[in-house]
């Protein structure tokens, strides 16, 4: 018998300036922003907008914050430690999501299941943690630093699973450098909501709990939408509304902004997007 349950999370970053890695390497940091994800035992969702921002260097591009690591496995991301590169040459030199590839490699021979879904990342845990202690040697406020991340698959039965992977950063009292500490990995605590206190969040839960005028509005428009949409998705289109109206109640936040992202995981199908920007669906460089 399985049971049911249901947990939603939201993540958000902060938009902080890289300084110097060593003498002559200027560094700037790429990161993510809005990330939403809800998991059922029938569903997984995952939501992201496509911003990335360099702040130091004003620089705007676009990212895939969830990819396909495999036929059946998916990696999310957000923090303000997405990506760092060479602000001299361009050149990208540290990756979240290469790092993530580097993790399913070792495991992608096993045969799916819940404990090879943790075993990845665990993997993953391992792999980033010395890079980020290098990265952080870099910044000036290591505290504004986030890292978070998440794999998502099925089990051995059929189950859609989530592994959150939250590394915390440490800053000595001392003034010591800044470290990572042991990771947390879990599934999302069942039937219950978190949230952060930043504006993006705060605006993603206003759509939801649709109690300001323009909320109210919004949730009326998205109802009128959902009307023509498959039952199956509604779900899913309702956090891809949310994700929308959060970012349109913020058009001139650089560090956040369209298209958005949305994929499911489900026991018959696996992996099924909704929504993918075209660029996408091309593998990145390993």
């Amino acid at each position: 018998m399985v049971t049911m349950f249901r947990s939603l999370v939201i993540i958000f970053s902060l938009t902080v300036s890289g300084a110097a890695l060593g003498q002559e390497t200027t560094v700037g940091f790429r990161h993510g922003t809005i990330l939403v994800f809800e998991q059922t035992s029938t569903q997984v969702i995952v939501v992201v907008d496509s911003r990335i921002h360099d702040e130091s260097s004003k620089w705007d591009g676009y990212a895939c914050k969830v990819v396909n690591l495999s036929d059946d496995t998916l990696f999310f991301y957000t923090g303000n430690l997405f990506e760092a590169i060479n602000q001299r040459t361009g050149k990208v030199f540290f990756s979240q999501q290469s790092v993530a590839r580097a993790a399913y490699d070792y495991f992608q021979k096993e045969f799916r299941s819940e404990n090879r879904l943790m075993d990845v990342a665990n993997k993953y845990s391992e792999l980033v943690r010395p890079a980020i202690n290098e990265l952080l040697k870099s910044v000036k406020n290591p505290a504004n630093y986030i890292a978070l991340a998440g794999f998502a698959s099925r089990d051995e039965l059929n189950i859609p699973r989530i592994v959150p992977v939250n590394i915390p950063i440490q800053v000595p009292n001392d003034g010591g450098q800044a470290y990572t500490g042991p990771p947390a990995l879990s599934e999302p605590i069942l039937n219950t909501p978190l949230s952060g206190q930043y504006t993006q969040y705060n605006q993603v839960a206003e759509f939801w709990n649709a109690e300001t005028p323009r909320a109210k509005q919004a949730m009326d428009e998205y109802n009128s939408r959902a009307t023509k949409l498959p039952e199956k998705d509604k779900e899913a289109y309702r956090l891809i509304a949310a994700v929308e109206f959060a970012l349109k109640w913020n058009r001139h936040d650089p560090t956040i902004g369209p298209p958005v992202d949305a994929v499911v995981i489900e026991p018959e199908t696996g992996i099924r997007w909704i929504r993918r920007k075209p660029k996408c669906f091309e593998k990145p460089n390993r």
